[in-house]
């Protein structure tokens, strides 16, 4: 077995907890017609059984109680490595470029803009030049004018 999917192995485990496709489609948001080919490709892959399906659900067969035991060691030391990278300390950054009027007037109301708990950080681009949207030089831009570039949506937000 070469090349094996992470996230199939996790859906296997999904299917192997859950006993059966429909419960498994609840938890991991796929549709059990999706689940059930997945499952039938990764025993495919394996060359042998994982499943003995049944009317009432699907019971491990053991390979599959082997596979299991196994998947589960390695969600239980991919758990940290997760948390490490999903977990940040640092709140997400939104770059907002507009000119120094509407950034004082933006800064002066920043608590009225954005809680705590928000998560987020707001960064002003204060600057007279229109920076580029399109190619991320910042996620929001405030303009006396509608953009120019394709691609862009706009909403007028009244006058300062």
């Amino acid at each position: 077995m070469k090349n094996i999917n992470w996230d199939d192995l996790h859906l296997f485990l999904q299917v192997a907890e859950c006993g059966g496709l429909s419960a498994a489609a609840r938890t991991s948001g796929l549709s059990p017609a999706t689940l059930g080919r997945r499952m039938l490709a990764l025993e495919e892959q394996a060359g042998r059984a994982l499943f003995i399906r049944s009317r009432t659900g699907y019971a491990l067969t053991q390979t599959g109680e082997t596979l299991a035991a196994r998947v589960r060691a390695m969600r239980a030391a991919a758990d940290p490595v997760e948390a490490l990278l999903t977990d940040s300390a640092e709140p997400e950054q939104i770059r907002i470029t507009a000119g120094t009027a509407t950034a004082m007037f933006l800064a002066d109301n920043h608590a009225r803009l954005v809680r705590p708990e928000d998560g987020v950080r707001l960064n002003f681009l204060t600057t007279e030049a229109v920076l580029d949207i399109a190619h991320r030089e910042a996620e929001l831009g405030i303009r006396n004018r509608a953009p120019d570039s394709p691609g862009l949506a706009s909403v007028r937000l009244g006058k300062l």
